[in-house]
């Protein structure tokens, strides 16, 4: 098969593990909106990504927005056919996760990992910091709120931590309406 090469900067790399703070933070938040719209095209090709996190989104010389790393997407027409197993990253995983079935991914899955992402914009880390493995994905399972700084937007904390919220149908609807609060902050 053939790929796009594509030349540019992990958006990971951009962030420098900091709080994006000013104009920063809204250059932040114009590329995860970039990322939103992949994320909604690929829901309405019934494509889950599992794995949005800020080392998977590539930044091009010419202000390209690239979502990356599409190895452990599953379309949702065949969930029953992909093998069960915990995939992801730690740091970001969305609590329906870690049972490793592919079945209990959903779009609302991905809502999750955007709004981890959007933390790692607010605060310089991954959603569930911890010193190994195992406690990441404690923290994971219990996906609790988060107490931001009081520099950090209200608005944006608020949608970062709905965003993380344990149960699905607490979460934004979807991706469309994640962007859409975002795009309200701007």
């Amino acid at each position: 098969f053939v790929m796009k090469y594509i030349q540019g900067v992990a958006w990971s790399e951009s962030l420098n593990k900091k709080p994006q703070v000013d104009g920063d933070l809204l250059d932040a938040i114009e590329v995860l909106r970039a990322v939103c719209r992949a994320v909604e095209f690929a829901h309405s090709r019934g494509v889950i990504h599992r794995d949005i996190k800020p080392h998977n989104v590539m930044l091009g010389r010419f202000g390209e927005v690239y979502l990356m790393d599409w190895g452990i997407a599953v379309r949702t027409t065949n969930l029953e056919q992909v093998p069960d197993g915990l995939v992801g990253t730690p740091g970001y995983l969305a609590p329906e996760m870690l049972t490793g079935i592919a079945g209990d991914v959903t779009f609302q899955t991905n809502v999750f990992l955007l709004g981890a992402t959007l933390h790692a914009v607010l605060t310089g880390e991954r959603r569930h910091r911890a010193n190994n493995v195992v406690a990441a994905l404690d923290a994971a399972g219990k996906a609790m709120p988060y107490d931001y700084e009081p520099d950090v937007p209200p608005a944006l904390a608020e949608l970062a931590n709905q965003s993380c919220a344990k149960n699905p149908d607490e979460r934004p609807e979807s991706v469309a309406v994640f962007r859409e609060s975002l795009e309200k902050y701007l």
